[in-house]
Formats: structure tokens, C-alpha cells, sequence
């Protein structure tokens, strides 16, 4: 299967600015692809570091709460998709399966610190 990818640039999924893409194949069997993603421009780029200068500010503006909201729903929506996201993984990079696995189910669990450290005074 191959799985179709787009930039997410401030909040909003779309391809190159210029329609170009790339195919990965799977390193495991070249005969298959892994995924097709955008062949990304220049302004791509510079579109995609604008919105990560907007949203490291509208994040400063958050409370520890929201902060914490947020990464605790971050990691629920992985464990949702572990399964899926270890198959794109494993296409992605020719790894096992059961190692996709482990690193799909162990990623969700690791953000749970973090929303705790949301709270930690600085």
C-alpha cells in the first residue's frame, strides 16, 4: 500500500506549491512504493517557518492547562493510530513490524511526562 502524504503548514494539509512530488519506495522490496509526498519548494519552507513562528507564539500564550490538554491529546490520538502508524513505518524504512510496533505504542506514553512538566513552574 501506498500511503499518499501532504505538508501540514499551519494547520492546513496541501501539496508543493508547485504540484511536485516524490515516491519513497519500500527499502525492504523496492518493487513496492511506501508513500508519495510533496517534492517541496523554497516557499513551501519559508510558509512552513512562518507558521512555526505564529504558533511558538500563540503556544507562549497558552496556560499550562491547555499545554497539558494538548499533549495528552497528542499522545491519545497516536495510541489510536498505533497500529496504522506502525505499518507506515515499517514501509517507510524496511524495519520489522514487531520494532514498528514497539516504537508506535512506547511514542504515546512518552508525551504523558511532558504534559505533567506543562505544571512545573519556570
Amino acid at each position: 500500500m501506498t500511503f499518499i502524504v501532504q505538508n501540514r503548514i499551519g494547520g492546513v494539509l496541501r501539496d508543493a506549491a508547485d504540484g511536485a512530488t516524490f515516491e519513497h519506495r519500500d527499502p525492504a522490496d523496492r518493487t513496492r512504493g511506501a508513500s508519495i509526498a510533496p517534492e517541496s519548494t523554497e516557499a513551501d519552507v519559508a510558509d512552513a517557518v512562518g507558521a512555526a513562528a505564529e504558533a511558538v507564539a500563540a503556544w507562549k500564550r497558552t496556560t499550562p492547562t491547555q499545554r497539558a490538554d494538548v499533549l495528552t491529546k497528542a499522545g491519545q490520538a497516536l495510541a489510536a493510530k498505533a497500529s496504522q502508524i506502525a505499518t507506515e513505518m515499517t514501509a517507510e524504512m524496511g524495519k520489522p513490524l514487531a520494532d514498528t510496533t514497539i516504537e508506535a505504542n512506547r511514542t504515546p506514553k512518552n508525551l504523558a511526562p511532558y504534559a505533567g512538566e506543562a505544571y512545573r513552574p519556570t
